[in-house]
């Protein structure tokens, strides 16, 4: 916490996934945080269930992010603790919305690496669906498909047009696919 301190004024901002995981448990423990000004943010997440509280306190550390950049990743790292189904932990309430974080600056979403092979897609369409209820200057999210059969992009195409109702008009959903 004490190094995101320093970062006080950064306006563009990575975090690797061994700091999201760190994160993590901090979100779980309820530690506080310092607010930060990044404008721009990118994760790096191996496994976006046991990553989510990280993302959800980064997200959560500053009140002026406009892009959001998660980049999806197979690799497995040692866990530090269960993390897993988030939503039963303070993150997540009942209804789907984040307790005590504003996306109310957010302009652009974009997750990449969504991929056939990692099985977990319940809990980022789940995000998705939030940040599509909740940030109201969202005016594009861009999902890039990786390593697909033939029947997963249509699959999340009809996931993604499932959202339409929620999404504010001038929002638009773009799914795109990467060898």
């Amino acid at each position: 916490m004490k190094i995101l301190g320093k970062l006080q004024h950064v306006k563009l901002l990575e975090i690797g996934s061994l700091v999201i995981k760190i994160l993590s448990a901090l979100e779980v423990e309820g530690l506080s945080s310092p607010l930060l000004n990044y404008k721009c943010l990118t994760l790096d997440a191996t496994n976006f269930d046991e990553d989510l509280p990280g993302i959800i306190r980064a997200i959560c550390s500053t009140h002026v992010l406009e892009k959001l950049v998660i980049k999806l990743q197979l690799v497995k790292f040692p866990e530090f603790r269960d993390l897993n189904d988030c939503r039963t932990k303070k993150n997540w309430d009942s209804n789907g919305t984040i307790f005590n974080c504003s996306v109310s600056n957010l302009k652009t979403v974009k997750i990449i690496g969504l991929s056939e092979r990692d099985d977990r897609h319940k809990l980022l369409f789940e995000f998705v669906e939030f940040l599509l209820k909740n940030a109201r200057m969202l005016n594009k999210i861009v999902v890039i498909l990786v390593d697909c059969g033939t029947g997963f992009p249509f699959e999340v195409f009809e996931k993604l047009l499932s959202f339409r109702s929620c999404c504010f008009p001038r929002t638009t959903i773009e799914l795109l696919y990467s060898n």
